[in-house]
């Protein structure tokens, strides 16, 4: 088993202080990982554990990229989507993940690609979303999308949002993109900020490819953001193409809740959208 959480965090330092020799009477810590290296050492461990928010496991879905050992979050965040388990009470399911219990989730993640000309000048995952936007605030940028070659549309506006399941209740619902069931397969694409009211977000099948380009030589200024890990800039012509990957980034889920519960916990979908009461309405 590995630790990992960001040192530079006391919540998480605290925590990790506080579980390390509970969980070493019980298993074989291979160590704790504080900093921000960028890969996670994984030969030989079976199950990391991360401490955090779901930034913490964003990142490490990016430092882990290929490689098949499952995660089960801490919670040490605000919101708190991907991490499952509370530090006061994470100590019984950690004790059924000993025991072998746990059920295996494999979230689809994106692929990414630079195209400048005929060279790739960069590649990069994600686990929620690439966002495509000017790199300028309050510019207005135009994007081409194409799907498997084919031209879609041309957008302008704040940019595009391209996502995964996962990153459906992430920046894409913020930008009136839909909720899609985390363990299905999918690419959303979602305008963000668009002057026209007849763009709307699409679904797509995981077989798709996904292009874009910045459109205009006035917006040289543009970048790609990748689940806020990493931005790198681009310029006019090129060509950002994005797919599903191969690999899935692997969680352990122990807590027996559904995603509509989920969905009810966090967005606080409880009782009637008009009363704020689940209580029945008067005859």
């Amino acid at each position: 088993m590995l630790l990992v959480g960001d040192g530079k965090n006391a919540r998480v330092r605290r925590a990790i202080a506080e579980l390390t020799p509970w969980i070493a009477e019980r298993a074989r810590l291979a160590g704790t990982v504080l900093g921000q290296s960028t890969d996670l050492p994984t030969r030989g461990i079976d199950l990391v554990v991360l401490f955090g928010g779901d930034g913490a496991i964003l990142s490490a879905a990016h430092r882990m990229r290929g490689k098949h050992v499952p995660c089960v979050g801490v919670r040490l965040g605000h919101f708190g989507f991907l991490a499952e388990l509370e530090p006061a009470t994470c100590r019984g399911p950690l004790e059924r993940v000993l025991a072998g219990e746990g059920r295996l989730v494999e979230r689809m993640m994106l692929e990414v690609e630079i195209v400048r000309g005929t060279r790739v000048i960069a590649r990069e995952s994600a686990l929620n979303e690439a966002v495509i936007q000017a790199r300028t605030v309050s510019r207005m940028v135009a994007v081409e999308l194409d799907i498997d070659g084919e031209s879609v549309a041309t957008y302008r506006g704040d940019g595009l949002i391209v996502s995964t399941p996962t990153g459906s209740t992430a920046h894409s619902l913020a930008a009136g993109g839909p909720i899609v069931e985390a363990d299905s397969r999918a690419i959303l694409v979602t305008p963000l900020a668009s002057h026209t009211l007849a763009s709307r977000p699409l679904v797509l099948a995981p077989t798709r490819r996904v292009g874009v380009r910045v459109a205009s030589d006035r917006n040289r200024l543009a970048a790609v953001s990748f689940d806020g890990q990493r931005t790198i800039p681009i310029r006019s012509g090129d060509h950002v193409i994005l797919r599903a990957a191969a690999d899935p980034f692997r969680m352990l889920s122990i807590v027996d809740r559904s995603f509509f519960a989920t969905l009810r916990a966090k967005f606080q979908w409880s009782g009637s959208v008009l009363r704020g009461t689940d209580a029945p309405a008067s005859p």
